[in-house]
């Protein structure tokens, strides 16, 4: 007859594992929870686009709009939220400067998507 020995310290070590592994995604999922706590303040209010310590652009957001400045353009572009932390850029309008200003010859104008990853 044959009789199986359970080693006491792989029993440990099976269970120290598993509470590792839970710790991990426990934090993990936190910093997720955290970031896009974060991102929510962004869905409305005014904000600047900056870029080496100089506003590149001013921006406006409402539920459903965003509204841009930057010199003498303007645009107005409908804000769709996919997550708390990105977001779907489509574009409605812009004034004068900024159809003067646009590069593309086709006339379309590509929606963006938009990923917050740097909060400060």
């Amino acid at each position: 007859m044959k009789t199986k020995l359970h080693d006491k310290n792989e029993s440990t070590n099976s269970n120290l594992n598993q509470i590792v592994i839970c710790a991990i995604f426990f934090l993990l999922g936190s910093i997720g929870y955290s970031q896009s706590t974060k991102c929510k303040i962004f869905k409305e209010g005014k904000f600047q686009n900056i870029e080496n310590d100089v506003v590149k652009s001013e921006i406006r957001r409402t539920k459903k709009f965003q509204f841009e400045t930057f010199g003498n353009i303007e645009i107005k572009l409908k804000i769709i939220w996919i997550t708390d932390c990105s977001y779907r850029l489509i574009f409605v309008e812009g004034n004068d400067a900024w159809w003067e200003s646009k590069q593309r010859d086709d006339g379309l104008t590509p929606d963006l998507i938009v990923q917050i990853t740097n909060i400060k």
